[in-house]
């Protein structure tokens, strides 16, 4: 079998990145609406459990925060490896400005 063109490669990988990213924020939905719920049903709970609540929460978002920037900076560096002619031209910003955003905001 011949190897996969650099561009059916490429698709394959963005395919399961977008996958995992859409998976990965549906999740992340789900763990807000749980705690939304658990802080209105649990209101005399010890203030030892809200309190890590509220720290792994901000942490969490901040980790999918940096996957996404992570994520958004491979595709770019990937899509640079590809063969550069009239053939294959992919006009991809340097870097994207979703990264100059998530840069901007983490710094």
């Amino acid at each position: 079998m011949a190897p996969a063109a650099p561009l059916d490669t490429l698709n394959k990988v963005i395919g399961a990145i977008l996958l995992g990213s859409f998976v990965n924020s549906t999740l992340y939905m789900l763990e807000i609406a749980e705690v939304v719920k658990y802080f209105k049903k649990c209101p005399n709970d010890s203030k030892m459990i809200k309190t890590s609540i509220v720290i792994l929460l901000p942490w969490d978002h901040g980790a999918i925060v940096r996957d996404v920037q992570d994520v958004c900076e491979g595709v770019h560096d990937l899509i640079n490896t590809l063969p550069r002619d009239d053939s294959q031209c992919l006009a991809v910003p340097s870097p994207s400005p979703l990264c100059h955003t998530l840069s901007r905001n983490l710094a």
